[in-house]
């Protein structure tokens, strides 16, 4: 294995895999039972390097499924407000030997900051994160929540995240020629959902791959 951060993840761009990943929630309703849900659409990317890890990524709203029809129809329209706010996104980093994310989450077009705490399994190539927040810095309500208060779902939201890593692109040496740029930087400019990936991925995955080229210049 090559160097890591931390003992966290291999040095490298990495992709989530969403086959093999899930990104949930836990909140607790009627002060007795707790309602899990999860995201079925999401992408992220996890940049591993000597400064640390840096992660961006986002979740599709309308993805949102809870168990039961209604009240997803209800999360997705009042709650998140999908058709203005199709995305939650997050950008946060971890200094060397804190397996701690600080950064920002963006829900319904508010923004605050996040501490997601970190575990890493099966050699470094899985990351599970837990989180908090409290939706009402979110705005995150609607009528029926308003009238009855905190008796009905409780403020604080639980986050969990178990997501399985792999490597973005070819091998480092391939990635610092410029024929290999090229084709990927093509590749990038297609597709509606790279063009809505919050925090632009796309220019996230293309520094780095630029990064790794600096350092290490194609052989002549």
């Amino acid at each position: 294995m090559g160097t890591t951060t931390e003992g966290l993840v291999e040095h490298g761009l990495w992709r989530i895999e969403r086959s093999r990943s899930t990104i949930g929630f836990r909140i607790r309703h009627f002060g007795v039972t707790s309602v899990r849900g999860r995201f079925a659409s999401f992408d992220g990317v996890v940049i591993a390097t000597d400064a640390g890890l840096h992660v961006e990524g986002s979740v599709d709203v309308v993805s949102v499924e809870s168990g039961n029809a209604i009240r997803d129809a209800r999360l997705r329209s009042e709650f998140f407000d999908a058709e203005h706010h199709p995305t939650i996104s997050l950008r946060a980093s971890a200094a060397p030997g804190e397996p701690q994310l600080r950064g920002e989450l963006t829900i319904r077009g508010v923004t605050r900051p996040i501490e997601i705490a970190l575990t890493a399994e099966d050699g470094a190539v899985r990351l599970r994160g837990k989180g908090k927040l409290r939706r009402s810095d979110f705005g995150l309500e609607w009528d029926a929540l308003r009238e009855a208060g905190r008796l009905l779902v409780a403020d604080e939201v639980h986050l969990v995240a178990d997501v399985a890593l792999a490597r973005s692109g070819r091998s480092q040496a391939e990635n610092g020629r410029p024929e290999h740029q090229h084709a990927r930087a093509q590749q990038h400019r297609g597709g509606d959902r790279d063009r809505r990936r919050p925090g632009d991925l796309r220019h996230c995955e293309q520094r780095h791959a630029g990064d790794r080229h600096h350092r290490n210049p194609p052989l002549r």
